[in-house]
């Protein structure tokens, strides 16, 4: 049975159709056609990054981008009103996720050298989801006022917040930056907080920075009064926050919320590529417990060898040779051949690998 919230959305935006005109350009693809790289967000999202890796630097490139367009450079939040139950949700773009969290770990290490990319990482994601979240807490608010009749679709469209960039980015924005993080395990508050301060400095356009400089009553007092809200029976902002608990799943909604491997707008470096490795001892484990064939519908085989320590084998391609006494992550030209030999495209055979190790 669906949630309270999850029924909210169909009933509400069953009766009160929404075109989804002008989101599209936002979006680096098109969310009702097959989106390739795209997966179900999880624990591996925010995994370990390979200790040889974990406390290297990256000088500042989605930096830069987040500067010009704020959060919307790496991860968006579809409106269930423009996508439906299929394709609204939480979209990151992991790479750049992964790029620009060691580009701030990188300048967190100048304050405590201790901090790690993966603690980076963690905080990273979970200040950005708790954006995310806030506005799906924006459109839970929206439905109940078209439920209660304070307003209308036309109306809706015309308003101040459905405007590009509008002030609902600085709500949003509020609580990635002043909440309290959810699921963010083995990092200490200190280093949190340093990390978080990197983070709002880094610099976004105005619409993102003005939380500084406005009281979140005053923020959401303007949204309701937009959306129409006059009588006590209707919900509030902080009501609805207290059902959503700054969760993608609670007792009142699930939100989806995926990883999209599909970006890679700027250029690639040696780190960008390594981050994005595969631990070669916890690929061992899997191919030595048949994961290869379990997983991959085929048959290949992963057997001890005397001038390895494996060998990857079937009736149809020639062996591979799989050692992991000189690598720390698999060899790009490694994961290539066992891709080749399962038969699908690399980038595809890491994405769903990474899934099982």
């Amino acid at each position: 049975m669906d949630k309270p919230g999850n029924e909210l959305f169909k009933q509400v935006f069953e009766e009160h159709k929404f075109e989804n005109e002008g989101w599209i350009e936002d979006i680096p693809f098109h969310p009702l056609e097959p989106v390739y790289g795209k997966s179900k967000f999880g624990p591996k999202d925010t995994g370990k990054f390979p200790e040889s890796i974990d406390t290297e630097n990256m000088p500042p490139e989605v930096s830069r981008e987040i500067q010009e367009r704020g959060i919307h450079a790496i991860a968006w939040y579809l409106p269930y009103r423009f996508y439906g139950e299929k394709a609204w949700g939480i979209y990151f773009d992991s790479f750049a996720m992964t790029r620009l969290s060691i580009e701030i770990a990188t300048l967190a290490r100048g304050i405590d050298p201790s901090i790690t990319n993966t603690e980076a990482r963690k905080v990273l994601y979970a200040e950005v989801m708790r954006h995310e979240i806030e506005h799906a807490i924006q459109e839970i608010l929206l439905a109940k006022s078209l439920q209660a009749g304070a307003i209308d679709v036309g109306r809706a469209k015309v308003a101040d917040f459905s405007k590009k960039g509008s002030y609902r980015e600085t709500i949003a924005s509020h609580f990635e930056h002043l909440e309290s993080l959810q699921g963010v395990r083995g990092v200490d508050k200190r280093s949190q907080n340093i990390i978080r301060h990197v983070s709002e400095s880094l610099g976004e356009p105005s619409v993102y920075r003005d939380w500084r400089n406005v009281s979140i009553a005053e923020l959401d007092n303007r949204y309701e009064r937009e959306l129409g809200v006059s009588s006590p029976n209707q919900d509030l902002s902080k009501e609805v926050r207290g059902l959503v608990g700054g969760r993608i799943q609670s007792k009142y909604i699930d939100i989806p919320a995926y990883s999209w491997k599909g970006g890679n707008s700027f250029p690639l470096s040696g780190l960008d590529l390594r981050a994005q490795s595969l631990d070669c001892k916890k690929l061992k484990r899997f191919m030595v417990k048949d994961g290869l064939a379990r997983y991959f519908n085929g048959e290949l085989q992963a057997v001890q060898a005397p001038d390895h320590s494996l060998k990857i084998v079937n009736n149809y391609s020639r062996p591979i040779k799989f050692d992991c006494h000189d690598w720390d992550s698999v060899p790009d030209h490694v994961v290539g051949q066992i891709a080749h030999a399962i038969g699908i495209e690399k980038r595809l055979f890491v994405d769903r690998v990474r899934q099982y190790l």
